[in-house]
């Protein structure tokens, strides 16, 4: 059973607490404007493997958005 995490708890170190838990880094999100279906790649921090996850068009987006520090002129709407 996993204890309760306080969310005013700093969790930066949740990865190296949790022997399950990996740390990963984004490595490459691929937008293809011919499909529906968009990929980021995760790869671990220490370690060798990779982890490609499909998401959709406006999550591609807006992680790209994220990425290249580009504010949309106004909230969207996971932010409101």
């Amino acid at each position: 059973m996993r204890p309760e995490v306080d969310p005013e708890e700093d969790t930066d170190d949740v990865a190296n607490d949790e022997p399950n838990m990996v740390r990963v880094e984004l490595t490459r999100i691929l937008i293809r404007e011919t499909e529906d279906s968009h990929i980021v790649e995760l790869k671990e921090v220490d370690g060798e493997r990779s982890f490609p996850i499909v998401i959709g068009l406006h999550e591609a987006a807006a992680i790209e958005r994220r990425l290249m520090n580009q504010q949309p002129p106004r909230p969207q709407t996971h932010e409101l």
